[in-house]
């Protein structure tokens, strides 16, 4: 659980009172102006230590899955301020597009995050390029995954 939204007493609250109104023109995310969700709050001692929390520096062993075109840097940027890894999907779109979503994705955390990548080494151009992991290189993403088979040994 994460603090303010476990239900344990003591904890942070907030209430619609304590809610800032979203600035003229802005959205919740829904495309409708509204009032911003309430804050998640991360307890230092409420933690799980497990190899994974340890290795990646996050406070519960929850790794958001990287779908293309869904794990878009607002889902990254929840799932590890809420104490997860939080993965950008990799899709088949030019590093430039990647380069920008990480930009967001650091703008928006300063927690670990990472990103999924598809290799298919049938379609070697279709999916994920050395470009895109040299993109990931330059900006220092803290973990990189490959799925559907292992990508060339030269990208690791």
């Amino acid at each position: 659980m994460n603090g303010a939204n476990d239900g344990r007493p003591g904890q942070p609250t907030s209430s619609r009172e304590d809610e800032e109104p979203l600035a003229e023109g802005t959205s919740d995310g829904d495309g409708q102006p509204g009032p911003r969700p309430p804050p998640i709050y991360v307890l230092e001692g409420n933690t799980l230590k497990t190899r994974l929390t340890r290795a990646v520096g996050i406070h519960y062993p929850f790794v958001g899955a990287g779908m293309a075109f869904v794990s878009l840097p607002p889902l990254v940027i929840a799932v590890s301020e809420a104490g997860g890894l939080g993965m950008l999907g990799g899709a088949p779109e030019p590093p430039l597009v990647l380069e920008a979503r990480l930009k967001a994705i650091q703008a928006g955390t300063q927690r670990p995050y990472g990103v999924d990548f598809i290799v298919d080494r049938d379609e070697p151009h279709g999916f994920t390029s050395r470009d895109h992991v040299d993109t990931c290189v330059a900006a220092k993403v803290p973990v990189v995954v490959f799925h559907w088979t292992l990508p060339p040994l030269e990208w690791i």
